[in-house]
């Protein structure tokens, strides 16, 4: 592991096993399932480094990335679900997109090039 911290949120991302722990080979991890709990770990000044989304709904998309821009703007997020929601994920900040289902040895090489760049 580097040091780094990634923040991960959303429902499909939080609980696929196989992609937390090869994101968990990378770097450490903190997971947030809710969108009330962003503001919390944000509050912890934790070190996060990088944010994974996932969202396959607007509305929640929109909410979620909201609650990120409060606690951490500088931070850059990379967000994964359906592809008719890169557009306005891109629109709110978002540094890069995946599609579902997501390759995970694509993922973690892009998640070590962020963390490079950082």
């Amino acid at each position: 592991m580097t040091g780094a911290k990634i923040l991960i949120t959303g429902d499909s991302i939080t609980t696929d096993k196989e992609l937390l722990q090869a994101v968990a080979e990378i770097a450490d991890i903190e997971i947030v399932r809710r969108e009330e709990d962003i503001a919390d770990a944000a509050g912890r000044d934790s070190g996060i480094r990088l944010v994974l989304l996932s969202s396959d709904e607007h509305r929640r998309m929109t909410q979620q990335l909201d609650a990120l821009a409060q606690g951490y703007h500088d931070v850059p997020v990379l967000f994964i679900g359906d592809r008719k929601l890169m557009a306005t994920a891109f629109a709110h900040g978002v540094r890069d997109a995946f599609p579902h289902p997501v390759n995970h040895k694509l993922l973690t090489e892009r998640i070590k090039a962020f963390l490079r760049e950082e």
